[in-house]
């Protein structure tokens, strides 16, 4: 075998693998609203046959393991019977109390899983691992909920840039996860170079990605606190852009 026929092989294996990954998580992200000091997430084996460990622990957002984080995975390590799911416990610790009170903090949940030793000596094993966000959220921002939309994210404005492009400013308190964006408010016409961002609260970012000419109605999607997909629509004068509408994207 050559060696590019070994690469291709070796590419084919993971993707292969990426697809029949044995654990699920049961959410696309997790938030602790304070006072709460918990929340739970369920981790599923989809194998028929086969016993899975599961290895789970927490990283800040730069993607940093910290020693002592106020955040912790519980049990840090399960095991998981065929087609068996269980409980894993996000739990908030007492030095949550160091955390900035007036704006959310990003961690990330990793769930390894690691597959049983197979008897076959030449087979490549492979530990696929699942990332989703984990939010801690300090009582005095509480949001209001109003069905699936994120109404706090109407604060958001653009800033249209003699380039062209658009800056983000985030003047509240949350994380804004957006995935797309569109040049019209009907969400009919994608910025096909759009690359999906993370906005931290109280900050400015450029948006990656190339508008229409001349655009006055652009609109971004964003990802709400139950993993659902909403929709802001913009109005521009004079270079600043504020949200007009702030709906449900199917």
């Amino acid at each position: 075998m050559t060696k590019s026929t070994t690469v291709i092989a070796l590419l084919f294996a993971f993707f292969h693998a990426q697809a029949m990954a044995a654990l699920t998580l049961g959410s696309s992200r997790i938030i602790i609203q304070a006072p709460k000091t918990r929340a739970v997430v369920m981790v599923h084996n989809r194998s028929n046959d086969s016993s899975y460990l599961a290895q789970s622990w927490i990283e800040d957002a730069q993607g940093q393991k910290l020693e002592r984080s106020p955040v912790v995975a519980l049990p840090p390590i399960q095991r998981l019977e065929p087609m068996q799911g269980n409980q894993l416990n996000i739990q908030a610790l007492p030095r949550v109390a160091d955390l900035p009170l007036d704006r959310e903090t990003l961690f990330y949940l990793n769930v390894r899983e690691v597959p049983p030793r197979g008897e076959d000596k030449e087979v490549i094993q492979i530990a696929l691992q699942r990332r989703i966000k984990v939010i801690y959220r300090p009582q005095r921002i509480r949001p209001l909920t109003v069905g699936l939309t994120s109404p706090w994210l109407s604060a958001l404005t653009l800033s249209k840039e003699e380039s062209g492009r658009f800056q983000l400013n985030n003047a509240t308190p949350y994380h804004v996860t957006l995935i797309e964006a569109f040049s019209d408010e009907s969400g009919t016409s994608p910025v096909t170079d759009f690359k999906p961002m993370e906005i931290p609260p109280y900050s400015a970012h450029r948006l990656e990605g190339k508008f229409s000419p001349g655009v006055q109605r652009p609109t971004l999607v964003y990802i709400n606190d139950f993993g659902g997909r909403g929709q802001l629509s913009f109005d521009c004068r004079d270079g600043v852009c504020a949200v007009i509408k702030n709906s449900v994207r199917s």
